[in-house]
């Protein structure tokens, strides 16, 4: 029983840290000049490939549902009056990189 209670504490600090790298993901792409949305298409993955999850609370992450549902807030916060259109999304620099490859 200890055991179950200790890997539960756990889980939660799990999914706590992934939040704040959420949190800390997007604020240090928008200080760098990239669009946010693209932290948002990550977690509309996640959450489409994340058939068959177990419930969040037996998890180390947080459910990418919800996490795209936090990240949003987070940015209409950040951004009030929209998305500046001075920000870059990042595909054709990524494009050329993975090019050279």
């Amino acid at each position: 029983l200890a055991q179950a209670a200790n890997q539960m504490v756990n889980l939660r600090y799990g999914r706590q840290d992934e939040s704040e790298s959420d949190r800390l993901g997007l604020k240090f792409m928008t200080e760098a000049g990239y669009d946010p949305r693209g932290i948002l298409e990550l977690m509309q993955i996640l959450a489409q490939s994340s058939g068959g999850r177990k419930p969040e609370f037996l998890s180390s992450h947080p459910d990418p549902g919800n996490r795209l549902q936090t990240l949003k807030a987070a940015i209409q916060k950040t951004f009030p009056q929209g998305i500046p259109p001075n920000l870059e999304d990042g595909r054709d620099r990524f494009a050329q990189a993975v090019r050279r490859r």
